[in-house]
């Protein structure tokens, strides 16, 4: 009970932060960016603002502009790029607030040490979960106003909203793991914030790099590769090998993360703070 009552302390801070409400507008900003049709004739991708201004009686016919298709495509690549700074919004700029003031040390003589990390970690995963959550449903909200519905016969191809949130959730929840391990060694917000972010866009070079390559078509190299890519793990709905994956990588990574913030902290590595 103790420990329910502290989580539901840090994550009401969370919540009730400014920096949460930026994030869930930054995160259905980031939907709308993404590419939601392409024009084979022009050999061009639109993105879903670009299909709002070319929304007319002849595109709204077309099942690409039916608001359960835009849905689906709202978790693009430039989400996934970005998706790291806008989930470490919230719980970045608290814990790095909190070391800095001091105040640590006399909640941690109430809670206790382990109990202390472990609501921390869950707060920052629960909160990159709502932004996703919150900012998925907004976007879905103005699409359904703006995009006509598809046709009853295609409903039955369409993948239900419950898995595209669930997938959104899970994705936000493993994002959000490092910016959490960087915190737990330093208090600079923006190393928390941009060290994940240049560490996804690095990977995403080399895996654009390594599907280039003949290697790349290795079995062995390509579930590694897809493993870690936080986005899979919304497969495991699906049954996939790859989402099976994802989701004991991402576990056992959440496991080492709980370790090494609960250590640093009882090691006092935080400089006293």
């Amino acid at each position: 009970m103790k420990t329910l009552n502290v989580l539901y302390t840090e994550l009401k801070k969370l919540i009730i932060s400014p920096y949460f409400i930026v994030g869930v507008l930054a995160f259905t900003l980031m939907c709308f960016s993404s590419a939601g049709y392409y024009d084979g004739s022009k050999m061009r991708e639109y993105s879903i603002f670009e299909m709002i201004t070319m929304l007319d009686e002849q595109n709204s016919k077309l099942y690409e502009f039916s608001a359960q298709s835009v849905c689906s495509r709202g978790f693009g690549s430039w989400l996934m790029m970005f998706l790291s700074i806008i989930v470490s919004f919230p719980f970045v700029k608290l814990m790095c607030d909190e070391r800095r003031c001091g105040g640590k040390r006399y909640i941690v003589a109430r809670t206790g040490i382990f109990r202390w990390c472990f609501s921390k970690l869950v707060t920052a995963m629960l909160s990159a979960a709502l932004i996703c959550a919150v900012g998925f449903l907004l976007f879905s909200g103005i699409v359904h106003i703006i995009f006509p519905q598809c046709d009853a016969e295609m409903m039955m191809y369409q993948v239900p909203y419950w898995k595209l949130l669930f997938q959104t959730v899970l994705t936000g929840m493993c994002v959000s793991l490092l910016p959490f391990l960087i915190c737990s060694v330093t208090t600079n917000q923006y190393f928390c914030i941009c060290i994940p972010f240049l560490i996804q866009y690095m990977y995403n070079v080399a895996q654009l790099e390594l599907s280039l390559q003949t290697d790349f078509k290795n079995d062995t190299v390509r579930k590694i590769v897809n493993s870690i890519t936080p986005a899979n793990i919304g497969q495991v709905l699906y049954k996939s090998e790859t989402g099976y994956y994802t989701l004991i990588i991402y576990s056992v990574f959440a496991l080492l993360v709980l370790f090494i913030f609960t250590l640093s902290q009882r090691r006092c590595t935080d400089n006293g703070q």
